[in-house]
This record gives C-alpha cells, structure tokens and sequence, in this order.
C-alpha cells in the first residue's frame, strides 16, 4: 500500500469522525468502529500492537574466583599445573617399544609368538 493511499484512508475516516460528520476526527471513528464491530476493533488494536514483546530479566552472574575454579577442576580430578605442562611439550609424550609380538594366521585362526626384532633387525 502507497503513502498515498494511506494517509487518503485516515483523512477520510479523520474526516468521518465519531458521528460521520468528523466530531474527534480518526479518534472519534476509531471509538465508533468500537462500539459498532467489537470484531473490526480487535484487529485493529492488534494492527497497531507490536509483534513482539521484550523483557529484561535480572541474572546474577557469579564469577568464580581462581581458588574456586582450581578447587573444581581438582574435583573433576584435573591438575592444573599439569595441563600447562603439557601445553609446552615439544617431544613425544609416550614411547612404546614391543618386547613379543604375537602373529595371527587370518585363514587358520592360529597364532604363533615372535621375540620382538632386534635394534640389528630393525635396521637401527
């Protein structure tokens, strides 16, 4: 809908008034669409009433203290100083060396033990 023909429809009903010879001007036509079509109104105010509602509500926000988070993360059994430690660490974190190693024949289901190759074996 244009401006236009928007501010036509509220001259016109302005020019109406309450008793269609413009008492109270668009105010006094709004009360009467009121007291004629309950229905009419209720859209009306609906047309007008903003489509949503916002709130505030008050949350108290806590902030824990570094005592209260350390003390915390200790209950989850997490060490604090040992998770910085291990944010600097360059170097493998564990090494594993086999002493046997065990072989499985897939088709016969068997397995059979091997000593682990030696440091000559392996080429080291």
């Amino acid at each position: 809908m244009t401006r236009e023909v928007k501010e036509a429809i509220i001259t016109a009903f302005s020019e109406l008034g309450e008793d269609l010879r413009g008492k109270d001007g668009l105010v006094g036509f709004v009360k009467r669409i009121g007291r004629n079509d309950l229905k009419t109104a209720a859209m009306l105010l609906r047309a007008v009433l903003p489509l949503t509602v916002t709130t505030q509500q008050k949350h108290e926000i806590h902030y824990k203290s570094v005592e209260e988070a350390r003390a915390e993360l200790e209950r989850a059994g997490i060490v604090l100083g040992r998770v910085l430690e291990l944010e600097h660490v360059k170097e493998r974190v564990i090494d594993v060396q086999a002493t046997e190693v065990t072989q499985v024949d897939n088709e016969a289901g068997a397995s059979s033990k091997a000593d682990a190759p030696s440091k000559a074996e392996k080429g080291g």
